[in-house]
């Protein structure tokens, strides 16, 4: 691992929260979208790992199931571009 692939990655995260329709105020539907029965996101853990507050391997689990979760999300003409 680099120590450019959190940030990276966390900003290929805030571009596709754009693409997706997710603004300001998001973060709690987002976190509770990536959260698990086991393993629960709170929206503040959330907002610390899209600022880059948050740097350490846990933060990286975080931003990869956002961009999972957001990949799908995108319209299909959009995510075939991204390919």
């Amino acid at each position: 691992m680099t120590n450019s692939q959190p940030e990276n990655l966390r900003l290929e995260c805030q571009h596709l929260m754009i693409d997706c329709g997710y603004g300001y105020g998001t973060h709690p539907v987002l976190a509770e979208a990536i959260s698990t029965k086991t393993d629960r996101i709170s929206p503040q853990v959330l907002s610390m790992a899209l600022t880059g507050y948050r740097t350490g391997p846990r933060t990286i689990e975080i931003l990869e199931r956002l961009y999972n979760y957001l990949n799908t999300r995108l319209p299909v003409e959009m995510n075939s571009n991204r390919e």
